[in-house]
């Protein structure tokens, strides 16, 4: 019988602590604007799989990730999901692996339940996810450059929804 896995427990750490932590991760992952996430996840040794939903409600599957004992994890993804929403989910549990799990030393199970004891450890994989992927020094070149404050624009540059761009802009004082 799997053994269940524990849900993540927050890090405590601050906005700036979290931001500062997924922007130097992802200098250090060399990622790019708009690159795809999938190699990441395969050079930290880990496996994305897309899963079929459970019913054919309209309510659709949620995303989450599994982190094993032996520090293997595996992202499971919606079939709902556009593909700029699976980017920022796959970078969203990313967050969860490096804040919650201690880069695949604690075993876990994210997964969005609504609860109120993991709200804050979805809130923290959330403001990683945003960093990740929009990081401040970047978003201020582009915002300074050619493309201007259309979070729009933005978004588009950084393959991200624009909720996403939004927020990080609204975050660094881009916009109200």
């Amino acid at each position: 019988m799997k053994k269940s896995l524990p849900a993540p427990k927050p890090s405590g750490l601050s906005t700036e602590k979290i931001h500062w932590f997924a922007e130097s991760l992802a200098k250090a992952l060399k990622l790019t604007h708009g690159a795809p996430l999938e190699p990441v996840v395969k050079r930290l040794n880990g496996t994305l799989v897309k899963k079929p939903p459970k019913s054919r409600s309209t309510i659709p599957d949620s995303s989450y990730i599994e982190v094993q004992e032996d520090g293997r994890f595996t992202i499971f993804l919606s079939t709902f999901n556009f593909p700029l929403e699976e980017r920022f989910t796959i970078a969203h549990e990313l967050g969860h692996l490096f804040l919650h799990s201690f880069f695949g030393r604690h075993p876990i199970k994210a997964e969005h339940s609504g609860a109120n004891e993991n709200e804050d450890a979805e809130i923290e994989a959330h403001k990683f996810a945003c960093a990740f992927l929009v990081p401040a020094k970047d978003l201020r070149i582009a915002v300074e450059g050619e493309i201007g404050r259309d979070s729009l624009a933005v978004a588009a540059h950084f393959m991200v929804p624009e909720y996403v761009a939004l927020q990080r802009m609204k975050t660094l004082g881009f916009v109200q």
